[in-house]
């Protein structure tokens, strides 16, 4: 999965300096998941990758900070988080993301930059898309709703195709995730 961040980032004409950072970040936010996780087919265990992914390939980014951004940032799991790393700035960065199930999650999301409020939606749109897998309970439809809520109105300001996605996806699992009635 790293491999294939850097090899998405190149092709977006990413900086070649800037490819080795980025590895070194990559292996930091794997690092972490392949000492808390058992199994390497838990979907958290590809979350960074697939972050990054989405925000170069849905999003258009490349700027290696937000790239590295979207691999350190779990707003789900902290403890899925890269810690004690000296990476200037980057920790302090991701700590201005607000995390899922926060009351405070739209105030929050929408005075971001436009570029960290997109690495926030590409992040938490990963994390989304593997919902279907958990069981339904009062936490998933918590967070379907959430997503109905926030996320999506969010993404509608700041970035069409996430803003796509996101409603495709709040669409086709309305049924099964809606509180009832």
């Amino acid at each position: 999965m790293r491999d294939r961040v850097l090899r998405e980032f190149r092709r977006r004409g990413g900086a070649e300096e800037s490819e080795a950072w980025l590895r070194g970040i990559a292996d930091t936010a794997f690092a972490v998941r392949t000492r808390l996780l058992d199994d390497d087919h838990d979907p958290r265990y590809l979350h960074p990758g697939r972050s990054a992914l989405i925000l170069l390939l849905d999003c258009g980014v490349t700027d290696p900070g937000m790239i590295a951004l979207a691999m350190w940032h779990d707003s789900e799991e902290a403890e899925l988080r890269p810690e004690g790393v000296d990476e200037p700035g980057l920790i302090e960065l991701r700590e201005t993301l607000p995390p899922t199930g926060d009351d405070e999650l739209a105030a929050h999301l929408v005075v971001l930059d436009p570029e960290l409020a997109k690495v926030a939606i590409a992040e938490r749109f990963d994390s989304l898309r593997h919902l279907h897998l958990r069981p339904v309970d009062a936490e998933t439809r918590r967070q379907w709703q959430e997503a109905v809520d926030v996320w999506l109105p969010v993404a509608e300001r700041t970035e069409p195709t996430l803003a796509r996605r996101l409603r495709w996806w709040t669409g086709r699992f309305a049924a099964r995730w809606a509180p009832p009635a």
